[in-house]
């Protein structure tokens, strides 16, 4: 075991080289915006009710909706950390190593990147294998419309011109939208400035930003330089952050299913000693997706109607919120529209009930439609009901009580008869009479059958007792 002075001296030791390292500026970590440096603009405040979203697509059968840049706030970035005033939320200076740049994000053609001073670009330097123009060429930014774009341009002699392009999302390239005459600009005589350049973007959306500089007669010489690109633009693509001053990232065109979701935007500075400084905006979204749960009633017989009864929503806020309208629909007809989701008197056909919840305010919000309800009349299976009247009694031949020859009939001698569907009472007819064939007393059993409305039938009987019990007189002749 090692003495104990030792031991301190070798603790020490490491302390002293972690501080070291620690405070070196060599050293690239993320800190945090410790200096409150940068500053976002419009990143929504914190607030107990997030900002919501209506679910309107299924992706492997789980429902939300598709969100980018586009859909939510507005928002921007700027810093100060190098107190010379603040910068938009895109700032290339060129002063970092040109290997931390993202893969396939940026294009430069005849220029050469200068890494002292601060960092710039030559113009009209090095080779030029597709044409004498030298042009840079951004990652793919979302920029807001009317928001304009920036380039230094340290001018030292030539005739040569600027112009601005874009290319959109489908690589379309679109231009010149913008130009300015640098020559002009600063009067053949050299010097520095920054050229304020307008894309022309009158909506929202994703761009890479092309500055082309091209020249008349002579080439000029390659002391002709551009610094600074400065755009109110957030990088699409998180990979192309890299080898950039000051860059905000927002989140990318994702599925969000139904339920609570953190959205982060990330701003980043890096000074050109390598090191981070970052700040976040986050907050919170909600899908919302109205769930629906239809039951459906088809009619019991011909002639009669179904019902459809909807209920919308359950006990999580992000399915749904009171109160709720629905509508009923027949094709892209609308049937009929209530708070209460029950549809009655609904005749045969094939429905959709739309369900309008008040997610997004009163009477406002998201809505779900059903998948196809189909109402049918069912077959109707079920037997008539019926009563015969009471026995009957007869003393010498059934000929004294007569069979009931119609239903009204029937019915006033006390039988009775009932169905589900309703009765057909022109089918009531006197199906069979037999008789046990004995004498006093002899039975002889009427059976009547009715049918309803659907064809089916029911019988009853009725029995008629034959019994002579009276003696016969007789008297002597005069």
């Amino acid at each position: 075991m090692k003495p104990l002075g030792v031991m301190k001296n070798l603790y020490l030791t490491i302390v002293v080289i972690l501080v070291c390292l620690l405070f070196s500026n060599k050293l690239v970590f993320a800190q945090g915006d410790p200096t409150d440096c940068i500053t976002f603009t419009g990143c929504p405040l914190v607030d107990p009710q997030p900002l919501k979203f209506c679910a309107d697509e299924t992706a492997n059968n789980i429902f939300g909706t598709s969100l980018g840049i586009s859909d939510f706030p507005s928002i921007s970035a700027s810093h100060d950390c190098l107190g010379n005033g603040p910068g938009q939320s895109f700032g290339m200076n060129f002063e970092l190593n040109e290997t931390q740049l993202g893969e396939d994000c940026w294009d430069f053609h005849y220029i050469s990147r200068v890494g002292g001073d601060g960092g710039h670009v030559k113009l009209f330097s090095g080779s030029a294998p597709e044409s004498n123009d030298s042009y840079i060429v951004t990652p793919y930014l979302y920029i807001n419309a009317g928001d304009p774009v920036s380039i230094d341009v340290n001018y030292s002699d030539g005739d040569y011109d600027l112009s601005l392009y874009l290319i959109d999302e489908n690589s379309i390239e679109i231009g010149p939208i913008d130009s300015e005459a640098i020559d002009d600009y600063f009067g053949f005589t050299p010097g520095s400035g920054t050229i304020m350049l307008d894309p022309n973007i009158l909506v929202d959306a994703s761009y890479r930003v092309k500055f082309v500089f091209s020249y008349t007669g002579s080439k000029p010489s390659n002391s002709n330089t551009t610094d600074n690109i400065s755009v109110n633009g957030i990088v699409v693509d998180g990979d192309c952050t890299g080898g950039i001053d000051f860059t905000l990232s927002g989140p990318a065109d994702t599925f969000y299913p139904i339920g609570e979701h953190t959205i982060t935007y990330t701003a980043t500075f890096i000074d050109p000693d390598g090191n981070i400084t970052t700040d976040t905006c986050l907050f919170e979204i909600v899908v919302v997706g109205v769930i629906l749960n239809i039951t459906p009633v088809n009619p019991d017989c011909i002639g009669n109607t179904g019902s459809i009864t909807a209920v919308a929503g359950d006990e999580l806020p992000q399915h749904g919120t009171g109160p709720y309208t629905y509508y009923l629909y027949q094709g892209a007809t609308l049937i009929s529209t209530n708070s209460t989701g029950i549809f009655s008197s609904v005749i045969d056909g094939d429905y959709t009930v739309t369900a309008s919840d008040s997610s997004l305010g009163l009477n406002i919000g998201c809505e779900t439609t059903s998948s196809l309800i189909s109402i049918s009349t069912s077959p109707d299976i079920t037997v008539p009901i019926i009563n015969c009247p009471i026995d009957l009694t007869a003393i010498c031949s059934i000929s004294e009580k007569n069979s009931y020859t119609n239903y009204l009939e029937f019915t006033n001698a006390g039988g009775s008869s009932s169905d589900n569907c309703g009765l057909d009472q022109s089918s009531f007819i006197l199906l069979d009479e037999s008789s046990n064939n004995e004498t006093c007393p002899e039975t002889v059993i009427r059976t009547y059958q009715i049918a309803d409305n659907s064809g089916n039938t029911a019988t009853c009987t009725q029995s008629i007792i034959i019994n002579d019990d009276i003696n016969p007189t007789a008297s002597n002749p005069a």
